[in-house]
């Protein structure tokens, strides 16, 4: 998970995976794992996780382009 920003609250919780799931089957995951206020807002799908040299994910780049995404969806207006 890394931060998104959002409007109201500053940042909210975002996935970023390479896989296919829904956010509700997301949401209901981390909900039963964390409680209700660390669910993610945003899913954000990618081909290919972006890593740092030592191979772990990259939270930087990825923090930018969640943001990227949750701008242009916003602009698009898909979501608040």
């Amino acid at each position: 998970m890394v931060a998104a920003p959002h409007p109201e609250w500053g940042e909210v919780p975002a996935v970023v995976t390479t896989l296919k799931p829904s956010l509700a089957e997301i949401r209901a995951a981390v909900a039963n794992a964390l409680g209700k206020p660390a669910r993610p807002n945003h899913l954000v799908t990618v081909s290919v996780m972006p890593t740092t040299a030592s191979g772990k994910p990259d939270r930087k780049r990825l923090a930018r382009l969640v943001a990227g995404r949750t701008q242009e969806r916003r602009r698009r207006g898909i979501f608040g």
